[in-house]
């Protein structure tokens, strides 16, 4: 509902499951609903102004069966999720510029997480689609007819429910921010509208974050070397250089190191950079202790289970 809403930031939609679990399909559902389009699915552009355009152009661009976002993908879906946008210079001159910019509601679909980048899942809500099993399986001909049956009344029941969210706005007031506030505030309102507790809301998008923060770890080699490292060392805590690290976390077992396993200390240094918030949800504080030797402090406040 909150995807009709202009000018807030909106997450980013991640879609996820194994094969057969309709995952293609739902992505189409929504696109019809809140942004229709002769084309209801894309492949992911691999260029930079590619993505540019589409996102421009695109109130609910979706994306259909990504294996994993590449950094600029990400990062670039993230503006596109909170507001923003790119310039560049128009082609035959020397100085005129073409700026597009763009807020939009991306939406995504991959057998896994796409990807584990602090963030990109700031800006993301999950959903994890359970395989249908054959003999509940509709054509997908059938469930767009009965969809297309539905339309009105569909659409009719959001917009009466967001007239009445926008007078349950004005009375939402939360205490602690959460991420994505302003989204927040109006998922509050949102739930209000329709009988339900804004609070429930608020506690399952948090539950969210949580899933989001435990499939980033458990899907990132380094990630778990690091609780597993942590979760052996005496009162859960350790104190020495980014060498003494990496030397220590090539030796834990069980670790796909086949890709993207840091080969030196600064390199190891820039990928926990990008893990600290995803550790912090979970309990895992990093800090930086400057003298003689940079030193690097790892505490957890719990053993930390791993999937």
């Amino acid at each position: 509902i909150s995807c009709f809403i202009p000018g807030i930031p909106h997450p980013i939609a991640v879609i996820y499951g194994n094969r057969g679990s309709s995952k293609s399909t739902t992505l189409k559902l929504i696109r019809k609903l809140i942004d229709p389009a002769n084309q209801d699915l894309m492949m992911l552009p691999d260029d930079r102004e590619d993505l540019d355009l589409t996102l421009s152009r695109n109130h609910a661009p979706c994306f259909d069966n990504i294996t994993q976002l590449k950094a600029w993908q990400s990062d670039m879906l993230c503006t596109a999720s909170t507001g923003g946008g790119a310039s560049r210079r128009k082609r035959f001159t020397d100085s005129d510029e073409i700026i597009r910019s763009y807020q939009c509601c991306p939406l995504l679909n991959g057998i896994n997480l796409v990807s584990d980048r602090d963030d990109f899942l700031d800006r993301s809500i999950l959903f994890r689609l359970k395989r249908i099993e054959p003999e509940k399986r509709k054509e997908e001909s059938l469930i767009l007819k009965e969809f297309e049956e539905d339309y009105p009344k569909i659409l009719g029941w959001i917009f009466e429910t967001l007239s009445k969210a926008k007078h349950e706005y004005t009375q939402v007031e939360l205490g602690e921010l959460p991420r994505m506030a302003d989204f927040c505030r109006w998922g509050v309102a949102i739930a209000r509208a329709m009988g339900e507790d804004g609070d429930q809301f608020l506690k399952i998008y948090k539950d969210n974050i949580k899933i989001a923060t435990e499939e980033a770890i458990n899907s990132n080699p380094l990630g778990v070397a690091l609780i597993k490292f942590i979760n052996k060392c005496p009162q859960l805590e350790w104190e020495g250089t980014m060498t003494q690290l990496k030397k220590e976390l090539d030796e834990i077992s069980d670790i796909d190191r086949s890709s993207n396993w840091p080969k030196a200390p600064n390199v190891l240094k820039r990928n926990i950079n990008s893990l600290i918030s995803t550790l912090a949800e979970l309990g895992v504080e990093i800090q930086e202790k400057h003298g003689k030797e940079r030193i690097t402090i790892i505490k957890a406040s719990k053993e930390i289970p791993l999937d």
